[in-house]
């Protein structure tokens, strides 16, 4: 009698922590951590269908994270019962990516796919494989695709796409083969504290505000930095050019901001441009361009601007640096130019933050659960109106 009751006892103490511990986690006053946040902005906002079945943080964090350029290796994501193919890893057709590449049958050959697209957007959709006649369905669009007697990826086309599960499927001709599928859409800003995720730490006001001023496009109503001098960069003196570009002082297409700007020729070309960043930082990217089209790379953001037959500035956006050595990448169309490339430092005060996103309170200050759920209904309503 005496064990039973010292057992039920011990039990009924196990069930009493287990139960504090659990109201803890929701009691208005506990501190919200980095990563609880995460979990619970995504969800708010609706962002949570690009969610796989069984989501853990850093399903969360690659949504947030704002990166949409997925490429799927085509014998981990066809249909493994169903469909009639045969994965090879010969290099018969040229090199392949991944573990190895579907082969078709010497027949027409349907192959099913599903994987799952953490953002929505309008993507390009290319395809790497082999075979002339390919025949894609996706999201009710179709797509032909000649890939030729060798793999090599192709562009199909565009198509927009929601969050979530997707299904498709080809119709490989005889013959034919896929070693992946990619779909690329431009990346959206990181909603990320400025110093990176710390999922344990405690929320703080300065940080909560980091995460959401991107998420809701606020990061460009930043002041600039005072302090921060304005860096214009000349091309023609610091950019890695190949030798089929002029470096001219012509001022027909407008007067340019650097003694001399670059021009090109009859074929598209890249530019390099070395980037010494002091501080970690938002900055704003511009650049003055002229030509049909522009396309900046730098980290893992791909800008693309439509240009004018003159010399004019464009707005690159913002975009997050951090301190140390960066390349950015020009890409220019045919008969086009690139004169410099501007960088304004953006304050990182959090005071200008919060002004941003219109919180108030002090910003060191921890976000409690009660603090959060004042404050991320407003957030959520304002995404979903912008978005």
């Amino acid at each position: 009698m005496g064990f039973r009751y010292l057992f039920l006892t011990i039990l009924i103490f196990l069930h009493g922590v287990v139960a504090a511990i659990a109201a803890d986690k929701v009691h208005p006053n506990a501190v919200v951590k980095q990563g609880e946040f995460a979990v619970r902005l995504v969800t708010a906002t609706g962002l949570g269908a690009g969610l796989p079945e069984k989501p853990v943080l850093k399903d969360y964090l690659e949504i947030l994270g704002g990166n949409r350029s997925y490429t799927f290796e085509a014998e981990e994501f066809f249909d493994k019962i169903g469909d009639r193919v045969t994965v090879r890893s010969l290099n018969a057709y040229g090199p392949f990516s991944g573990k190895g590449w579907v082969s078709g049958t010497t027949t027409p050959t349907p192959v099913h796919f599903r994987v799952l697209l953490p953002l929505g957007g309008k993507y390009t959709f290319s395809v790497a494989g082999k075979g002339d006649g390919q025949t894609w369905s996706i999201a009710g669009k179709a797509f032909r695709v000649n890939a030729g007697e060798a793999i090599k990826e192709v562009t199909a086309g565009t198509i927009s796409l929601t969050a979530g599960y997707l299904d498709f499927n080809v119709m490989l001709p005889p013959e034919g083969a896929i070693d992946y599928v990619r779909f690329e859409a431009p990346t959206l800003p990181s909603a990320a504290p400025l110093a990176g995720w710390q999922p344990d730490e405690p929320l703080r006001l300065s940080t909560l505000a980091e995460i959401v001023t991107p998420l809701l496009d606020l990061e460009n109503s930043l002041p600039d930095d005072k302090n921060a001098p304005v860096r214009p960069l000349s091309v023609a003196v610091y950019g890695k050019m190949p030798p089929n570009v002029e470096v001219t002082d012509s001022t027909v297409l407008g007067r340019p901001v650097a003694p001399k700007w670059v021009k090109t020729g009859g074929a598209p070309v890249t530019i390099d441009l070395p980037l010494k960043i002091d501080a970690t930082a938002v900055y704003r990217l511009r650049v003055r361009f002229t030509g049909a089209e522009l396309t900046a790379a730098i980290g893992n953001q791909t800008i693309t601007r439509t240009g004018k037959p003159y010399l004019e500035w464009y707005d690159l956006g913002p975009i997050r640096l951090t301190a140390g050595s960066h390349q950015l990448r020009l890409k220019l169309s045919p008969f086009a130019g690139v004169d410099v490339v501007e960088l304004t430092k953006k304050s990182s005060a959090a005071a200008d933050y919060l002004a941003v996103v219109k919180i108030t309170g002090n910003p060191s200050s921890v976000v409690t659960n009660a603090d959060l759920d004042a404050i991320l209904p407003g957030i959520a309503g304002r995404y979903q109106e912008s978005h």
